[in-house]
């Protein structure tokens, strides 16, 4: 196509764009710099120009100065400044400097309801890599509508392959791991092998993340199947393999790892959500100093268009290493941040405050922090981080029995619950999934979850077994 498209006549930025594909399909040498591109006139060379960047944006994340000519370049193109193909260029070439114009271009998918899938799948990738998971979410969960009302059913695994990754990036493992899972049984029975391969490789670190165990990824040619479907595969890897060393317990390993990905001048973006357990790893091999330093060089690196994920990933990482006579500080700013659809960077931040209110011997506060923490992490999936809040628990004497039966309520449920919260509680200790008890309530499963992660830390449970057990001898509203 390309080489046919060199033979009809082209504008200048048609002709580069023709090249390149030829250049991209047959050669190894680099597309030509944006820092030469002539500015577009008229529509049809705008669109070249869009075709243009997104061919050669993957092709300069590694090269600073050709992504910010690239970047430069679509600053010339104002009146497609919200075009999807514009924004997942800008996301992709050079994600961290540009966080906060790609969010605040992305449209409400409920609004814009005519996008096409491939313009949604855009805009969710463009929304992931520029730290806005919920947004992508958002996004590819329309993609995934779109899909099943036009019968373009070859079009789901791609998308449900990225939802698991906006998943994963949130902290919200059990969803993650489900979503990979649909994807991989969506995509084994249309024959994609690329994308089979991918989401079975993100289920196990996933899987790894959720129990704490590091998952061996020594299979070279997986990974480069892998990578047909998730371009930064490798670093995804490297990075949840850090991660689940941290989840296991082998903090110096998790440390190492982490503190090489967050390393200058160009830190990988996908360490950048691993900042919290790259804080807990500092903190517990007494490398606080140096983690502290990195953190404060890293923030001067971003500059100002933080994206919110990474803002508050920021504030919770420096309240884990705090100081004692610098933690009141740290972790009143980290508490003051919207913490409300960052489930697992709140949990991690509940988890901190409670180990040092107890080093400062107060005792009751740091149980009482501790448990909401775990009920968040049960909730979402992370066991491994469940299993290192009892253990915390302990240390501030809560008795075992306490710890595992969730019974030291100071009320029966009927006195601290709602009849609706209440009704929920029973259904779910009954075993019931989120979807089932939505059904019953006429809610949405998602509702249900709120409903959860609100209701577990008041009975003082951190599982539906414990939530069972709790309600024993409460009636359904």
């Amino acid at each position: 196509m390309a080489h046919r498209a060199l033979r009809l006549p082209l504008g200048p930025l048609g002709t580069l764009c023709a090249e390149t594909l030829t250049r991209l399909g047959s050669s190894p040498a680099r597309p030509a710099d944006p820092a030469a591109w002539p500015t577009p006139v008229g529509a049809a060379e705008q669109d070249n120009a869009l075709e243009l960047a997104q061919l050669v944006a993957p092709t300069v994340t590694k090269d600073i100065e050709r992504a910010g000519a690239l970047l430069s370049f679509l600053d010339r193109l104002p009146d497609r400044a919200d075009d999807p193909r514009l924004l997942h260029a800008m996301a992709t070439a050079m994600p961290l400097r540009r966080s906060a114009a790609v969010i605040e271009r992305l449209p409400d998918p409920l609004e814009r309801g005519d996008l096409p899938v491939g313009d949604l799948e855009r805009l969710g990738e463009a929304a992931l890599l520029a730290g806005a998971p919920l947004q992508a979410l958002a996004l590819h969960r329309q993609a995934e509508r779109r899909c099943h009302f036009h019968d373009l059913h070859d079009r789901m695994p791609g998308v449900l392959l990225r939802q698991g990754l906006a998943h994963l990036v949130t902290g919200d493992w059990g969803q993650a791991e489900r979503a990979f899972r649909r994807c991989g049984e969506n995509a084994e029975e249309r024959g994609h092998g690329h994308h089979t391969t991918a989401a079975g490789l993100l289920e196990q670190l996933t899987r790894g993340l959720r129990t704490g165990t590091v998952v061996s990824s020594d299979d070279a040619q997986a990974r480069d199947v892998a990578r047909r479907s998730v371009a930064s595969m490798d670093d995804i890897v490297a990075v949840s393999t850090g991660w689940a060393q941290v989840e296991s317990g082998d903090f110096a390993a998790g440390y190492r790892t982490l503190a090489r990905f967050l390393a200058a001048p160009a830190p990988c973006t996908a360490a950048l959500f691993a900042l919290v357990p790259f804080a807990e790893a500092a903190d517990a091999v007494n490398a606080a100093d140096e983690a502290r330093a990195r953190l404060r060089q890293l923030d001067r690196e971003l500059g100002p268009e933080h994206a919110p994920i990474v803002s508050v990933g920021l504030a919770v990482a420096r309240a884990v290493l705090a100081h004692d006579q610098h933690g009141a500080t740290l972790y009143e700013r980290a508490f003051a941040m919207d913490l409300s659809h960052h489930h697992f960077l709140e949990a991690s931040l509940r988890l901190a405050h409670g180990r040092w209110l107890r080093r400062r011997r107060e005792f009751s506060d740091s149980r009482v922090t501790l448990r909401q923490a775990a009920a968040t992490f049960a909730m979402i999936g992370a066991e491994a981080r469940v299993a290192r809040i009892t253990e915390e628990l302990r240390a501030s004497g809560e008795s075992v029995g306490t710890v595992t039966s969730g019974a030291s309520r100071p009320a029966p449920a009927g006195g601290l619950l709602s009849a609706q919260e209440l009704r929920i509680a029973t259904l779910a200790g009954r075993g019931l999934s989120n979807r089932q008890i939505g059904a019953e309530c006429g809610l949405s499963p998602r509702t249900i979850g709120s409903y959860l992660y609100q209701i577990f830390p008041r009975l003082g449970v951190t599982t539906r077994t414990q939530l069972a057990t709790a309600l024993r001898n409460e009636p359904v509203g």
